[in-house]
């Protein structure tokens, strides 16, 4: 849940620090919490975009407060249908290389989100974000072995306060 928190800084960071434009998408498959706080859980998205890779991405992107920042929601298909479409993911990765400089999926708990880790080996880094005083040591080390045989890349671990945000 944090990280549908942590996530949105991080692009507005990425953005701000140097300078490029950002994608920041919800591959949550279970919660879909970001697309919910941003208030477009109903639109078409990432998701939508795996079972139609003819469709530009581009058409479903959304503008943020942040000129440097765009938003791609989860969209609309069901997580269960997305397993039939996990090769589309490169592709569409790809595409939307071609406009931003960076893209920030939000992916959920990878113990509990199978979506979660689908893109895992076609990503530079995976950044885990334990929250500080509640994420057992077990549930870390077990989300670090999941990534990793899903051949993670480069992997990361951001600690994230457990805190509520402040506005």
């Amino acid at each position: 849940a944090l990280a549908a928190h942590a996530c949105p800084c991080l692009a507005y960071c990425l953005a701000e620090e140097l300078g490029q434009s950002v994608l920041l998408v919800d591959a949550s498959g279970k919660d879909r919490e970001l697309s919910r706080i941003l208030g477009c859980e109903n639109q078409q998205g990432y998701f939508d975009l795996l079972s139609q890779p003819e469709r530009d991405p581009n058409d479903w992107v959304l503008p943020t407060s942040h000129k440097g920042v765009h938003f791609l929601p989860a969209g609309t298909m069901p997580t269960e249908a997305m397993g039939r479409h996990q090769q589309a993911i490169p592709g569409l990765l790809e595409r939307v290389l071609q406009k931003h400089d960076f893209v920030v999926l939000s992916g959920g708990s990878v113990l509990h989100d199978t979506a979660a880790l689908a893109a895992t080996p076609h990503v530079g880094t995976v950044l885990l974000m334990p929250v500080e005083n509640e994420t057992l040591v077990a549930d870390l080390d077990a989300a670090q072995k999941a990534v990793r045989f899903c051949k993670a890349r480069h992997v990361g671990v951001v600690m994230v306060d457990g805190r509520s945000p402040q506005a």
